[in-house]
């Protein structure tokens, strides 16, 4: 009954539309335009992908009394609404128009194509079955027709259709059924042709052709080029398609540029379907990169726009949070990913009920996010419901059953469930037994955990047996193989390994752990270097990490065990292994050129490493050819080590920043420092700069975090727990926010009880910190010896920071050349300034102000205003012996290369000197002082390394940063500042000039609330020390003695010249 007044109120109010439309006509309109000339502007209208115009007509046709032209008007609607995603808008006109079906003078062609517009709306609109229905009737009723235009529509909706249902081999069918008739049908050189090849291209990439996707795509936009055809809708989707197809080719640079033309063009057409299709699909290429942060972003917002059109927890997106689900959880945004997973159930059970595999695959995927969250009995319980699920259809889902019980497995050995657990993975065994993929890389996996299990139950002559039978396979012929797979497996071997220490700690078992990390980290490296895949890459990252930080607390607790200093030795080499690593592949990746490097290059190297990952890939597929395979994958990799070797001899910072696996040992370390040893009291160390400091080298394992001090010799304190301390971090940081308050001091103080008091008797005045994790967050400095003091740890000590021990190695120690000059750059943005009206960064006049006084009082030059341009602080960069930066920073979270300093416009350039921009250049400052905010900020990468600016002004060649931790307070900042460059220029070095600022702002500050440490605490010395050439302008008085000199000598010589007797 509700269904029936809901129809009727819609008739109604569609009349009245109708009759209110009639009314405002002219009457030369309403009746000297017929039906069907409406309705041709109206069809020609909608392929030129002008919607407004093509719906104006097609609502002005629907006045036509003639039941077979209202039925094409409603057609075109229905069509246009579906396609922009207006489902509901859809269904409205589709039960408005259904009765006129059974109109007498309706004629065939016009039944038969309102049919298939229908069935292709329920299609979009994820009513599948109806829509088929529909569609394999009208595909019956065309056979044999002279004309095959509606034929050849409804085939090539039938191929769509049954694409988006996941079979591809139906829709391949339908789809080259389509094309048949379309060459023969159509103009192969017009609209209608174009059109068609975007439907060709998203069926062959559903169905794994990616050539056959690109040649169609790439046909499609040869001939909508031109006469503004390549500024619409069609050309924007036949970029994204093609995008699509050379991501499936691996070729993702390429496809990135398309995909962004395709977003530009939604956006200008105000497209907001296609708009969010487009920002999936860049989020799915930036997963494709290994990028999973800024790829869950873009699913993020392709959904908010999809949900605005269709609803929450409509059908038709269960694929796209499904691969939000999958991303946030890879993205490490666990919490999120299981809001996800519970939305995906929500909708399932609404959609199959509560059985089905794919029910079961989310169940698995809800447990698995459960168990990073630390969830484990809530993980546990998801994943029993999964393989309940799986049980009831074992036979068809025997595979997947087994990974179910794998990932259930691993839970329940988290839980303490040893008998279980061991029970769940030889359960899994026997399905790949059963299967007969004993020689698979998951089997392999499979075997490892099998020995893990085993270990903890000390069964340690079966754990043996199983971890040979998984290094049968990872290790044939005695030589591991690469990837992702096999490292996987090599780290659960790792773990089998402890899991027999930490059961009976003998020699032999940490020597087997030892064996084996070694191993996991040599063939970790190895893929690194010889393959390319950026996806693979990401996902390694990711996964060594987590192994990286295991190990750190299996050799922890081993020295603690032990106290065998070796133990130590490994964990400084995995500690600087990691601050390394991650950060290679990104750079690798995403910046498109490096300083004085060649673009030949990264070329050369990225077809290297295709070349030997294809190769190899072939070879172990085995096969007839795997001989000649094989010694071809060997005279690739032998040049790719030759040229390797060249890159490292003319490019030695490339190539150790971007390639080179060596890292630095505590043997070189402390060849290279000569640091004193225990010191007990603070303040006994001079100003001899780097070589008199102690280090202390934070670490991050997966439960607690450690300090390891170098003297000369080797020292580990364990810090606390990973949550202990990242709360208290959390704590420092939410107090320092609040000004008005002295909650700083007490959560300060806790923080340094945990992570700085334990080292006291370790350390001496001058203290070089490379932080881990949440402590790269931490100005040291405002850390409280007293919870209710302002006992600052700044009055004892003098710190400074690194990245990693490498990079501090490398960077050049600054010579202090007299020749150099001090740059100071501040647009100041108080005018119009050449700044872009679309970006205009806030007024800095202080800086201006800062810019003269340091102008007036040191040798060098001043860049301010409309002089602060990106070519000319550029030319600067060869000669400046100490850069001052007074003006913002652009900071991006999610794409750090793309973090910047703001300059003022040039003619030819914009205003943002990017971090992928510095790491182009050559600089030659011992100093450079970041003092825009957040500088010493970016993004964290797996292994705790920094992607920052100061990181990028490293690399470029300067020797040490000034760099901000906050959005700090620019006049405070400046002050800093001036008083920096007076310590500097009397000769003091760079992290005592910095300290004596702070605690001589804190002397001459009254304020109690401007003294709290969010004023003072947020600059931060990082890299070299020492002092830092910086020349002062003589005095007026002086000038004035040196004139009055002149002036008497310049007056003897004449008196002299006057004399009789000279």
């Amino acid at each position: 009954m509700k269904l029936r007044l809901f129809t009727g109120a819609l008739l109604v109010r569609h009349t009245l539309f109708l009759f209110t439309l009639l009314l405002l006509l002219p009457p030369s309109e309403a009746s000297a335009q017929s039906a069907d000339s409406l309705l041709a502007r109206a069809e020609r209208y909608a392929d030129l992908g002008q919607v407004d115009s093509a719906r104006y007509h097609y609502q002005l046709a629907l006045a036509a009394a003639s039941p077979d032209q209202q039925l094409r008007a409603y057609a075109g609607l229905i069509e246009m609404n579906a396609n922009l995603a207006r489902h509901q808008a859809a269904d409205s006109l589709i039960r408005l128009a259904d009765p006129l079906l059974a109109a007498s003078n309706v004629t065939v062609g016009t039944a038969r194509s309102y049919r298939r517009i229908r069935a292709a709306a329920r299609s979009l609109d994820g009513q599948y079955r109806p829509a088929l229905d529909d569609l394999l009737l009208l595909a019956a009723s065309t056979e044999g027709e002279e004309d095959p235009k509606e034929r050849l529509l409804t085939f090539k909706e039938l191929a769509l259709t049954y694409n988006r249902m996941f079979i591809p081999d139906s829709a391949v069918y339908y789809i080259e059924q389509a094309h048949n008739l379309a060459r023969s049908g159509y103009d192969t050189t017009g609209l209608a042709y174009a059109y068609f090849q975007n439907d060709l291209t998203v069926v062959y990439i559903r169905a794994e052709q990616p050539q056959a996707a690109e040649a169609a795509a790439r046909r499609g936009l040869r001939l909508l080029s031109g006469n503004d055809r390549d500024t619409t809708e069609y050309a924007a989707n036949g970029y994204d398609n093609l995008a699509n197809a050379l991501d499936n080719q691996e070729r993702y640079v390429e496809a990135l540029d398309y995909r962004r033309r395709a977003l530009a063009l939604y956006e200008r057409l105000g497209l907001a379907e296609n708009h969010a299709v487009s920002l999936y699909n860049l989020g799915i290429a930036r997963y494709a990169v290994g990028d999973f942060g800024a790829a869950a972003q873009y699913v993020d917002r392709a959904l908010t726009i999809r949900e605005g059109l269709v609803g929450p927890g409509h059908p038709s997106l269960i694929n796209s949070y499904h691969a939000q689900s999958v991303l946030q959880s890879l993205a490490g945004e666990h919490a999120a990913a299981v809001a996800a997973f519970h939305r995906l159930l929500t909708l399932t059970e609404k959609q199959v009920g509560r059985g089905g595999n794919q029910r079961a695959r989310f169940l698995d995927g809800l447990g698995i996010a459960h168990k990073q969250l630390g969830n484990l009995d809530s993980a546990a319980y998801y994943q029993r419901a999964a393989i309940a699920i799986l049980q009831q259809n074992s036979a068809e889902n025997e595979l997947v059953l087994a990974r179910t019980r794998y990932n259930y497995s691993s839970t329940l050995d988290q839980l303490g469930e040893n008998t279980a657990a061991l029970e769940q993975i030889e359960l899994a065994l026997e399905s790949f037994t059963g299967a007969e993929l004993t020689n698979s890389l998951e089997y392999s996996l499979y075997q490892a955990a099998h020995a893990d299990r085993l270990a903890r139950l000390g069964r340690f002559p079966e754990a043996a047996a199983a971890r040979a039978a998984a290094l049968y396979i990872v290790r044939p012929e005695g030589e591991y193989r690469l990837g992702v797979e096999p490292i996987g497996t090599l780290e659960l071997l790792c773990e089998a390994a402890y899991s027999a220490y930490e059961t009976d700690p003998t020699a032999q078992h940490l020597a087997e752990f030892r064996n084996l990390e070694a191993d996991f980290t040599a063939v970790v490296e190895q893929t690194r270097r010889q393959f390319h895949d950026p996806q693979a890459k990401g996902v390694l990252s990711r996964k060594v990490e987590v192994s990286r930080r295991r190990h750190l607390d299996f050799y922890a607790r081993a020295f603690a065990r032990t106290e065998d200093s070796t133990l130590l030795d490994r964990i400084f080499v995995l500690s600087e292994y990691g601050k390394s690593a991650g950060l290679r592949d990104r750079l690798r990746t995403q910046v498109p050129r490096f300083t004085g490097v060649p673009d030949s290059i990264p070329e050369r190297s990225a077809a290297f490493q295709e070349s030997i990952e294809h190769l190899y890939y072939a070879v172990a597929d085995g096969g007839p050819d795997a001989d000649s395979l094989r010694e071809e994958l060997f005279h690739v990799r032998r040049e790719y080590d030759q040229f390797l070797a060249r890159v490292a001899t003319d490019y030695p910072a490339y190539y150790q920043l971007t390639t080179g696996s060596e890292v630095l040992t505590a043997k070189d370390y402390l060849a290279r420092t000569q640091v004193p040893g225990e010191r007990g009291e603070a303040g006994q160390n001079s100003n001899a700069g780097d070589s008199a400091k102690s280090t202390v080298v934070y670490l991050r394992g997966q439960d607690r975090y450690y300090a390891l001090i170098v003297n000369d010799r080797l020292s580990l304190i364990d810090c606390g727990g990973v949550g202990e301390v990242d709360k208290a971090v959390g704590n420092y940081r939410q107090a320092l926010s609040s000004t008005l308050t002295e909650d700083h001091l007490a959560a300060g103080h806790d923080l340094y009880r945990l992570v700085w008091e334990p080292l006291l008797r370790l350390i001496g005045e001058d203290v070089l910190v490379v932080p881990a994790g949440q402590l790269s967050l931490v100005p040291f400095a405002a850390l409280s010896s007293k919870p209710k003091a302002a006992d600052y740890l700044l009055k004892d000590h003098s710190v400074s920071f690194a990245y990693s021990l490498w990079l501090y190695e490398t960077q050049r120690a600054g010579v202090g050349n007299e020749a150099g000059e001090l740059v100071t750059i501040a647009p100041g943005f108080t005018g119009s300034g050449g700044i872009s009206s679309t970006a205009q960064p806030s007024s800095q006049p202080w800086s201006l102000d800062l810019a003269e006084a340091i102008g007036n009082k040191y040798a060098g030059r001043t860049l301010t205003g409309d002089a602060a341009t990106e070519p000319a602080v550029r030319q600067t960069f060869p000669t400046a012996n100490l850069l001052l930066f007074a003006t913002h920073g652009r900071m991006d979270a999610g794409a750090p290369l793309r973090s910047g300093i703001e300059l003022s416009h040039g003619a030819e350039t914009d205003n943002l000197l990017t971090l992928a921009e510095i790491f182009n250049e050559e600089l030659v400052a011992d100093l450079s002082i970041l003092g825009l905010c957040e500088s010493g900020l970016g993004e964290t990468a797996p292994g705790d390394g920094m992607l920052s600016l100061a990181y990028a002004f490293a690399y470029a060649g300067c020797a040490s940063t000034y760099n901000t931790l906050w959005m700090v307070d620019g006049q405070a900042n400046a002050n800093l500042v001036t008083t920096a460059l007076e310590e500097l220029a009397d000769g003091e070095a760079r992290s005592r000039a910095l300290r004596r600022a702070q605690l001589r702002y804190l002397e001459d500050t009254a304020d109690p609330t401007l003294r709290h440490p969010y004023y003072w605490a947020g600059l931060v010395h990082q890299g070299k020390d020492g002092p830092v050439a910086l020349r002062r302008h003589a005095s007026r008085w002086v000038w004035w003695l040196a004139g009055a000199l002149l002036l008497a000598i310049a007056s003897a010589i004449i008196a002299i010249g006057r004399s009789p007797n000279p």
